[in-house]
């Protein structure tokens, strides 16, 4: 029975201080490309690939931004030879 008020007690403390496995997550911990990207395009690719993505795709999401290229529309990434990315299916 000690044993476990000692871990509540611990528990509370951690919250208390420190917010734990609760406390919010910082600016640094939320990705910002796809939210900055939305204000250019819909559909994003990298000028070294071949293929086009959604902004929200985990795969666009590792594309540097000196290197994206943005499109409005999907027919826009396709005349301009890119291909939709079998991850997210644009």
């Amino acid at each position: 029975m000690k044993s476990l008020q000692r871990a509540l007690i611990a528990l509370s403390l951690t919250l208390l201080v420190g917010g734990g496995a609760f406390a919010k997550p910082t600016a640094s911990a939320t990705p910002a490309a796809p939210a900055a990207a939305n204000a250019t395009g819909d559909f994003v690719s990298s000028k070294n690939s071949k293929v086009f993505h959604k902004v929200a795709c985990k795969s666009a999401g590792k594309i540097k931004p000196a290197n994206a290229t943005y499109y409005a529309t999907k027919d826009a990434a396709e005349k301009a030879g890119k291909q939709p990315c079998k991850i997210c299916k644009p």
